[in-house]
């Protein structure tokens, strides 16, 4: 039976006092104590002047008018800093020919893995794209330097596949080879690496099984019935739910987005 008509995938329910941190309520509340605590002294890194407030105020719609007049802000997202340096990366993948599927699973790979890396680079490290020779750090730095990967099928044990993440491959993915793609050495030290590799490897790979392709079949077969956008994302959104139960660190519900944000590029 399929796993997804038979309601298989179920990620396990969060507990209630865990839900109800993620609400707006909460995080209005926890802001009001913060900023309680501040403003009565009790900070030993921060003070507040709230006559300044008027202030900082106007110098943040300067900024953000000076920056984007149209004010057509773009999203602070993964998916925007594998453009960093203004460069259309994506686009300049070996996917003309592939059909909506290969794409939107394409996408959904590079990105997952690549949040899956992000995290703090530490102020010494930096990427330099060979292409181009521009040098980015932290949050872009990581993008690029995953996005490249990637691109080299470092994640994949399928060489006429090679666009894609598998769990083959990131079984036999070793510290040298993540310590290149990211170019982390003595004199370019990279925070955490051990742990980034540790994160992809026994989490992710558990996701990658061949259940997986049980999921992939009925979106495989709604493209070819040209019904992917309207009928069979949820799918998606249930083959990305899958890869997250052993991923605490990313959120269902933002996966879920990014599956949504992929549909414009099918």
């Amino acid at each position: 039976m399929n796993p997804v008509a038979a309601g298989t995938d179920r990620v396990p329910v969060a507990p209630p006092e865990l839900l109800a941190l993620r609400t707006a309520q909460a995080v209005r509340s926890r802001c009001a104590t913060v900023h309680r605590w501040v403003a009565e002294g009790h900070s030993p890194h921060f003070t507040l002047d709230e006559d300044k407030l008027d202030v900082a105020a106007a110098l943040v719609a300067e900024t953000t008018r000076s920056s984007y007049p149209d004010l057509a802000i773009p999203h602070h997202s993964r998916w925007r800093h594998f453009s960093a340096g203004e460069l259309d990366r994506w686009s300049a993948l070996p996917l003309a020919d592939a059909d909506a599927i290969e794409k939107a699973r394409a996408a959904v790979d590079l990105t997952f893995v690549s949040v899956l890396l992000d995290a703090g680079a530490g102020a010494a490290w930096h990427y330099r794209d060979k292409d181009t020779g521009l040098r980015f750090i932290r949050s872009e730095g990581l993008a690029v330097a995953s996005f490249d990967m990637f691109r080299a099928g470092l994640f994949s044990s399928n060489p006429s596949l090679s666009l894609r993440v598998d769990s083959a491959a990131l079984i036999r993915l070793d510290l040298a080879a993540l310590a290149a793609g990211l170019q982390a050495s003595d004199h370019n030290p990279l925070v955490g690496l051990p742990h980034r590799l540790t994160l992809l490897r026994p989490r992710l790979t558990a996701q990658l099984t061949p259940q997986e392709m049980q999921l992939h079949a009925p979106l495989r077969i709604a493209a070819e019935s040209n019904h992917i956008r309207s009928n069979h994302v949820h799918i998606a959104h249930r083959l990305i739910r899958r890869r997250s139960e052993h991923v605490p660190d990313m959120p269902c519900s933002r996966l879920a987005w990014y599956v949504e944000r992929f549909e414009t590029h099918l």
